[in-house]
């Protein structure tokens, strides 16, 4: 049995990681050079010396080009659907992109098979919109960012399209948002975004 101190560092390690096994052997290399008691306030975060090389050179360089931007592009979103992701990538073939990118185990889950919808796994993901930042000006990214809280906003997913703006930086949208749809933030508990 392990102590208390260990229990939750391995708690946090696995939380962090979602149980992505790459990640939490990538962890490991890290124990091995760090304190373990510093482990459980260490950040696993695309920050990450160990993450991102393997992220960036060991994942990304095997990618097409174009499998690169969509990820990049479509990395903004929480949640995948086909359609929102064609007209961010500029693409009209995400479904075959995500199915395949999902059935080569390539850090992408179907969550749902009927509506199509996905999600990149969040260390991914933060590694991708990280990368996303640093190949875009900031004008870019606050076009990408608005056209993704746009079509969400459009499709009725209110909270979702209030979580990307705000990661956009569209503050005004975000308050006018809030201001038209407050009463049903709060009705349905959903204050974590705000």
């Amino acid at each position: 049995s392990l102590p208390s101190n260990d229990l939750n560092t391995v708690h946090e390690i696995y939380k962090k990681t979602e149980g992505w096994p790459i990640g939490i052997k990538l962890v490991a290399k890290i124990i091995e050079r760090e304190m373990l008691e510093s482990v459980s306030h260490h950040k696993f975060s695309d920050k990450n010396p160990y993450v991102s090389d393997y992220l960036f050179h060991k994942l990304l360089t095997t990618f097409s080009d174009e499998e690169i931007k969509f990820l990049l592009r479509a990395s903004v979103l929480r949640f995948l659907e086909p359609k929102i992701c064609d007209k961010l990538t500029g693409q009209v073939n995400s479904v075959k992109i995500l199915n395949s990118f999902e059935k080569r185990g390539l850090f992408i889950n179907k969550l749902d098979d009927k509506k199509l919808v996905f999600q990149i796994h969040q260390m991914f993901r933060e590694f991708l919109i990280e990368e996303l930042r640093l190949r875009n000006s900031h004008t870019e990214l606050k076009s990408l960012y608005q056209t993704a809280a746009f079509h969400l906003y459009e499709q009725n997913d209110i909270m979702n399209a209030m979580e990307v703006a705000l990661l956009g930086e569209l503050y005004t949208t975000v308050k006018k948002w809030i201001d038209k749809h407050l009463l049903y933030v709060l009705a349905h508990g959903q204050t974590e975004t705000l």
